[in-house]
């Protein structure tokens, strides 16, 4: 065999390996549409307001979202009262607001 046959071979042999590689990963991956996040989404919201209608309820689903949100209880029920946010909805509101450096009145303002 001669030295760049032996060569070629080689990189054939490193490309086949990495292509099966990469299909491999890509297979592992989950197909995830945007329907299906926003129907996730929508099915979070649903369950946080559901969560939220007994007064244990409450109280529960305002501890998850301000240790979610780093946002403390007290100013989760002022936002509440003056926006009309169900619990999902102040969950989004806070959680877009941290991710996009905004604050909680200006992703109201944006959702109105």
């Amino acid at each position: 065999m001669f030295p760049d046959e032996a060569e070629r071979i080689n990189k054939m042999k490193t490309r086949t390996l990495a292509i099966g590689w990469l299909t491999a990963m890509l297979a592992s991956v989950p197909l995830v549409s945007h329907a299906d996040e926003k129907a996730d989404l929508s099915k979070s919201v649903a369950s946080m307001d559901a969560g939220g209608k007994s007064a244990a309820g409450q109280s529960a689903v305002l501890e998850r979202i301000a240790k979610d949100t780093q946002v403390p209880v007290a100013t989760l029920k002022k936002q509440q009262e003056t926006s009309g946010l169900g619990y999902g909805g102040l969950f989004i509101a806070n959680t877009l607001a941290k991710a996009t450096g905004k604050t909680f009145d200006q992703m109201l303002a944006e959702h109105q």
